[in-house]
């Protein structure tokens, strides 16, 4: 589809306070400065990580636009999309789950990219509410 942009948005550089994998959802660390890749449907998540990084490497987030993301499963064309346990994007279900965006494509299997328009911070609210 390659919507892919940053609405205008520059990243902002942070550094990463573990091991961050591309195109996976990030959250604020307990380090001012830093980010970890996030790992739960209630996580209070930043943005999406643009590049792959370790522990003290400089990741770059994307925090608006159309952001590509792995998928973990399958995603639902036009569903709102939660975190899953490793920060990959999956149909936002129930109403503890932060819906992070809405996805532009579909993902027919786990690891497929694809493009979902950011809506951070998440709220909580039940999928497609």
């Amino acid at each position: 589809m390659s919507l892919s942009n940053f609405a205008g948005v520059s990243p902002i550089p942070f550094k990463a306070g573990g091991t961050i994998i591309k195109n996976t959802f990030v959250k604020l660390d307990s380090t001012v400065g830093q980010v970890v890749q996030a790992t739960a449907a209630t996580d209070t998540v930043l943005g999406v990580a643009l590049n792959a990084a370790s522990s003290g490497d400089q990741v770059q987030v994307q925090i608006a636009g159309v952001a590509k993301i792995i998928g973990n499963g399958s995603v639902t064309l036009g569903a709102q999309v939660e975190c899953a346990a490793d920060g990959e994007a999956t149909d936002a279900g129930g109403a503890t789950a932060y819906s992070l965006g809405i996805a532009l494509e579909a993902g027919d299997t786990d690891q497929d990219v694809v493009e979902v328009l950011l809506a951070l911070p998440g709220v909580k609210r039940p999928p497609n509410s």
